[in-house]
C-alpha cells in the first residue's frame, strides 16, 4: 500500500480499518479559517522540490526508525522545515494582499 513498514502488506489493513471506524473526532481550538471569493491565491504545490525531498526524508525517519535519538532529530528538522515553508507562504500571501490593495503597506510591514 506504500504506507511504509507499518503496513508493508495487506494483512494489517483490516486492523487499520477497524481503528479508523472506531475513531472519533476531536475539537481543536485556536484555529480560524479565512475564505474569500475569487481565484486561488496559490495554485498547485508551492513547496520547492528540495523541501519536498527533505520533508519526505524526515517523515521516513520518523515512521520507519526505532532509534529515539534519530526520530527526535527528525521531528526537530520537520518542525524547522515547517516554519521555513510557512514563513515563505505567509510572505507570498502578504505580497499578494499588498498588490491587491487590500491593506496598506504599514500593516503588512508590521506583520513581517
Amino acid at each position: 500500500m506504500g504506507w511504509g513498514t507499518v503496513c508493508s502488506n495487506d494483512s494489517n489493513v483490516p486492523q487499520i480499518i477497524n481503528h479508523v471506524e472506531r475513531a472519533t473526532t476531536k475539537m481543536l481550538d485556536r484555529w480560524s479559517v479565512l475564505t474569500y471569493d475569487g481565484p486561488p491565491i496559490v495554485s498547485g504545490s508551492d513547496m520547492p522540490t528540495n523541501d519536498e525531498a527533505e520533508l519526505n526524508n524526515y517523515l521516513d525517519t520518523i515512521l520507519d526508525n526505532q532509534n529515539p535519538e534519530k526520530v527526535h532529530k527528525a521531528v526537530d528538522g520537520l518542525y524547522e522545515l515547517s516554519k521555513k515553508v510557512q514563513i515563505s507562504r505567509l510572505s507570498k500571501f502578504l505580497d499578494l494582499i499588498q498588490k491587491a490593495g487590500w491593506t496598506n503597506n504599514a500593516d503588512v510591514n508590521q506583520v513581517r
